[in-house]
């Protein structure tokens, strides 16, 4: 029996069991979603694989030292936390590529710093025409989840993309749009 016959399985399996959360949860390691009105709610997870599959919500965190894992229904902003924590946010594949903690290169169309967490920021994203009926230019979201100057509530931009190019940018969620 050759070797590959043996390695190809596992490698696929580990591959298909990868892909299945990075396709639709996009992780911001380092960072820790703050439940809007302080509810979450525990799940019994046994590992980070575990808890994306077990939480039924649009977010999750997860600490990876204690093992555990919060579902989260609604969030505006995150915090900083390095403690081998992970911040995970639902998004859908046929829509939208998602990057944690990187930043996709464009030109701001609009920005909005109200109640717009993640899911309002790629819902305003979706969105053919603005306001006054023109065609939407943007392409990208990005979110700025950490709460700043007092606020509670993270930022939303929309872009046109200038670039393929992503950028390391801490607490910031990039989506790129499929056409």
């Amino acid at each position: 029996m050759r070797l590959t016959s043996l390695l190809l399985p596992l490698f696929v399996a580990s591959r298909l069991t990868f892909a299945a959360n990075s396709v639709q949860w996009v992780n911001v390691t380092g960072f820790w979603f703050s439940p809007a009105g302080g509810n979450s709610t525990h799940v019994n997870a046994m590992s980070e694989n575990d808890c994306l599959t077990k939480a039924h919500s649009p977010f999750a965190n997860y600490n990876n030292v204690t093992k555990s894992c919060y579902a989260i229904d609604s969030c505006r902003s995150f915090i900083t936390d390095v403690s081998s924590t992970t911040a995970h946010a639902k998004y859908d594949p046929r829509v939208f590529v998602c990057y944690g903690n990187r930043e996709l290169n464009g030109t701001v169309i609009e920005r909005h710093q109200e109640a717009l967490g993640f899911t309002e920021c790629m819902a305003k994203s979706a969105a053919p025409y603005d306001d006054q009926g023109k065609r939407n230019k943007f392409n990208v979201i990005t979110w700025h989840g950490e709460a700043k100057n007092g606020t509670s509530v993270g930022t939303c931009e929309l872009k046109a993309m200038t670039s393929v190019s992503k950028v390391d940018r801490r607490g910031v969620i990039s989506c790129k749009k499929i056409f």
